[in-house]
């Protein structure tokens, strides 16, 4: 039986981890601006597939905020300017990543490579839940 990752009584590892999301996108308005329009007319060569799968053009994708809410650890987003400014060694990830972050170490729950092939929110959804089911 599978634990519910989203149910503290159950994952009492989890209260002091933090979730950390790196999307390979830079941080600003104009960035935004020019990621949105990315997205919309060339989707198939943005360079984030965290960010194709995780938001529409405008906002976070509902069935994926939910799930995120619905985790009992703290979330932390990151765009690729600030991950490096806020952690060291930074480079040993390609990006986008998801990680979690336990005792001072990070350690990856969803790679590049894997959010590279992933078609919809549901299938992120999937592996996150089974990615923390391994840790």
């Amino acid at each position: 039986m599978n634990r519910p990752e989203h149910d503290p009584e159950y994952a009492p590892e989890y209260f002091n981890a933090k979730i950390i999301l790196v999307y390979n996108a830079d941080e600003g308005l104009l960035a935004s601006i020019k990621d949105t329009v990315h997205k919309i007319v060339r989707p198939e060569t943005y360079p984030c597939s965290l960010c194709a799968l995780g938001h529409g053009p405008l906002a976070m994708r509902g069935a994926w905020r939910k799930y995120l809410d619905s985790l009992p650890m703290e979330k932390k987003f990151y765009h690729r300017q600030d991950f490096a400014r806020d952690y060291e060694n930074t480079a040993r990830f390609a990006l986008p990543v998801i990680l979690i972050e336990k005792d001072g170490m990070l350690q990856t729950l969803v790679e590049k490579q894997e959010l590279d092939l992933m078609l919809d929110v549901e299938e992120l959804i999937s592996a996150m839940g089974a990615a923390l089911n391994d840790h």
